[in-house]
Parts: C-alpha cells; structure tokens; sequence
C-alpha cells in the first residue's frame, strides 16, 4: 500500500475530476447555500437557517420495500414506477463549492425528479471539519430521508458514527469512505475508477502523442511530470501508474517505485500538498521543475486534475515550451469551456467521466437504500473487491468484523477538440433520452451505442 494515507479536504480532490478552479472561472466559496441554487443552510451556533421545506412531501403510496419490478437497482430504470414509494427527501452536504460540487449538485437536480426525489439542494461549509459535523448533525435532526456526502475524507470515522445514531441513510461522494486509523477499512460502497489503469491510460496518451509529434526527439530529452495530491491515495495510485508506464515503456529509465522516495529518470512527481493544492500551485512546481532541466526538449504531463492541467499549460506556455509539452488529465470538466473559446493550449486532451454518469450511481444508490430495496452490505454484489471490502482485522491479522461494501467502477472517455462535443452529447442522450435538451447544446446525436455508461467488473475483484 500506498504510504501517507492521510485524506485531504475534497475542496481540492477532482478526480477523479477532482477539482476547484481557479481565475476568471473561480466560485465563490463562502458558507452556506449554493449560488446556482440558492438551497439554504442548517441553522448553526451563531446564525444561518434551516433548509427550506419541500415543496412537496409526497405521500406515501406504497410500503417502504415495495417493488414491481426493478431491473438495476443502484441504477436509474427508466421503466421503473418511482412514484410507487413516498417523495424522498435529500440534501447533498458538501465542504465547498468549487465548480465540481456545483456541476454535482447540478447533475443530482438533474436525476432527482425522475426518481420521485424531493432534492432541496446544496449546503457547503466553509469554516473547517467542526463547521461540517455540526451542519451534518442538524440536517440528521430534521426530517430528511437521506443526505449526499461530499466531505474531508479524512473525518469519515465521525461522519459514520453520527449517521449510525441517527439511521440515515447516505451515500459518499468522490473519494472513498474509509476509518481513519491507519488501517484504511471502507466503510461504505464506492463509486469511482480503476486508479492504476487511469494512470497507464495517461502516460500511454503522452507517450503515443510524442512518438506521433516528436519521433526524432531522443527518450533521453524526454520528461514526465506527474501532478498529484500526496495525501490521497486513489490520485497516488494513478501516479504511480503513471510511473509503471513510463518503465514499462522504456525500462533503461529505472524502476517504478511505490514510495515515492526514487523516481525513474526523467519522473517528476509534483505533489502539491508542498503548497496549497490549487492551479497556482501546480503552475509554480512545474515551472520549476521544467527551468531547472534545460536539456529536456519534450514535456509529457498527466496531471491528478483539471486546475493541475490547466497551471501546468500556463508555465509552459509562459516558457514558451507549449508546442513541444502535451497535459492530459483525469476529469476534464473545464476542457470543453476551453476549447469552446478556441483556445488551444499544451492541455490537449482528458480522461473524461460528466457528472451526469458519474452521479447517477450515486443517487440511484441512495434511493434504492430510501426505498429499503438494498442496503450498503448488499448493493452492487458484483462489484465487491474481495480483498477490500471493509473487513476489521484485529493486530494480529484475525477477521474481527466482515463487511460486504462494493467498489463501482465508472467508464472514463478520451476527448479532446475533435471528439468532445459528440461525447457531450452523447452523455445527454443517455440522461435525457432523445430529442431532449440537456446540458450541452451542440449538435445533437442519436446513437447510443457509441459509448458505454457501464465499466467491465475487472478480474481483480475476484479471488
């Protein structure tokens, strides 16, 4: 394993997309309600409100269990009769609200209708972990059927102990949910990617673009630099990832090394938990790292995020090394705003996932849990990792507690300037379904085998 497994504040995990932005982009990040949504705030020691009542609290048609046949549950069935269960009501409490959790708080508004949901919108706390436990607290007092989490990883020992005590059901945004005890147990099903594999698929994109590019360029005049976070352990993963890909390749540069203490030749890890995680951060430590390598003709980037993808193209665009670097990222949120101005830079392409698909397991999930048609211990029994599903060992290694928490993973999509917008499109076909406007408006498309919303269960899962 990974070490430093410490969490940080999703205020700076994207991933996934994982990510704040920073510039003419950047959202306001104060306390309370969503500026997109207006939701209000719990009441708190010292001011704010409570969360507006519903519009409509629905009634309740049928028992808490009943079914009529749901194909896909922890899915959205559009064949499903959801108005067959009570009007659930949901708030999606965050830690920020960069433009991330908004697109997420977006997406769930999106969802929540047609699952016969009642989604009363985001609150997003801004004084530190106190601030969120206490704002969690009272929207577990109040009559609320389930809550969207989107917290620190690293207070989700607490977070579990207060939901328990109240019998709420929830769900955990990007990032997974796991004790903070050094020994890292899930506490509950996940939803997010096959961190290594990301990694390989990034280094492999700069690797092929530069023998596409620059074939003539020695391997010796090539670097790698690798923007993280290294206080996460998915986006660690993906760096080292990265890292196996890169010897892989060309095994005269070293070896791959999980500790982040001895890098190949020509690796850079930047890891921005030296500054403050953010797209200045990412700017600075690749300027350094890239003046402080002259004899480096090339530049292959996978960064951790959007915001890293797009610091790492200013410096080199300041250096004046754009045209000889290629930036790819997991994410890609903010890539098409960019290429929608025509600006094109050293971030030539992202491993995109919308929030659209990314968020449909997510409230789907939750509902199935409202709805008393699954629990955390029994949803997605095909994506149980058989080795990492919450087990508690005792020092001694004996099994004290098994758990059965599943790990979904989510189909991720190279775009880039010329495929983007019949992606995003396509990811309004599947949402909406056809003829209907969604997120995006370019020119609409009508086939939806082009891609898949569904990800293969890998044979690692398996024994």
């Amino acid at each position: 394993m990974m070490k430093r497994i410490l969490a940080i504040s999703l205020a700076f995990l994207m991933a996934l997309s994982f990510a704040a932005c920073k510039g003419d982009g950047e959202q306001d990040t104060s306390s309370g309600g969503s500026p997109s949504t207006g939701a209000e705030s719990p009441s708190q020691s010292g001011g704010g409100q409570e969360p507006a009542p519903p519009a409509d609290e629905g009634t309740d048609s049928a028992p808490a269990g009943a079914d009529s046949g749901y194909t896909d549950i922890g899915f959205f069935d559009p064949n499903y009769d959801y108005s067959q269960h009570k009007t659930f009501k949901v708030a999606y409490i965050s830690n920020s609200n960069d433009f991330l959790t908004l697109e997420f708080d977006a997406a769930y508004k999106d969802w929540a209708p047609r699952m016969n949901i009642n989604y009363t919108g985001l609150w997003a706390s801004s004084a530190g972990n106190d601030e969120y436990l206490s704002g969690l607290q009272l929207y577990c007092e109040q009559d609320y059927d389930g809550l969207l989490l989107q917290p620190d990883l690293s207070i989700y020992s607490r977070i579990v102990e207060i939901l328990d005590e109240a019998n709420m059901p929830w769900i955990s945004g990007i990032g997974q949910a796991r004790t903070d005890n050094g020994a890292g147990a899930l506490l509950h099903p996940s939803v997010g990617f096959s961190d290594l594999d990301v990694g390989y698929k990034l280094m492999q994109y700069c690797l092929d673009w530069k023998d596409a590019n620059y074939p003539d360029v020695p391997w010796d005049n090539v670097g790698v630099i690798a923007i993280d976070m290294g206080v996460s352990v998915e986006i660690m993963r993906r760096t080292f990832g990265t890292e196996m890909k890169w010897v892989e390749k060309h095994p005269e540069m070293g070896e791959a090394n999980e500790s982040r203490e001895t890098n190949p030749k020509n690796f850079w890890i930047c890891d921005t938990a030296m500054g403050t995680f953010d797209q200045v951060t990412a700017q600075n430590m690749t300027t350094q790292v890239v003046t402080a390598n002259p004899s480096i003709e090339v530049w292959l980037v996978p960064a951790a995020v959007d915001f890293y993808a797009m610091g790492a193209a200013q410096a080199l665009e300041n250096i004046g090394l754009a045209d000889k670097s290629v930036i790819v990222c997991n994410g890609g949120s903010q890539l098409p705003l960019q290429l929608d101005s025509g600006k094109e830079t050293a971030w030539r392409s992202a491993l995109f996932t919308p929030q659209t698909m990314y968020s449909e397991p997510m409230i789907a999930q939750l509902w199935a849990y409202m709805a008393g048609l699954a629990t955390p211990e029994t949803i997605y029994p095909e994506w149980i990792k058989w080795d990492d599903k919450g087990d508690i060992f005792d020092d001694a290694g004996n099994l004290v507690e098994e758990h059965n928490y599943s790990q979904v993973l989510i189909p991720s999509f190279w775009i880039d300037k010329d495929n983007y917008k019949s992606y995003l499109e396509w990811t309004d076909l599947y949402g909406y379904g056809p003829g209907v406007e969604g997120h995006y408006s370019y020119e609409p498309v009508t086939d939806l085998s082009l891609y898949s919303a569904r990800e293969i269960v890998p044979d690692e899962y398996s024994k």
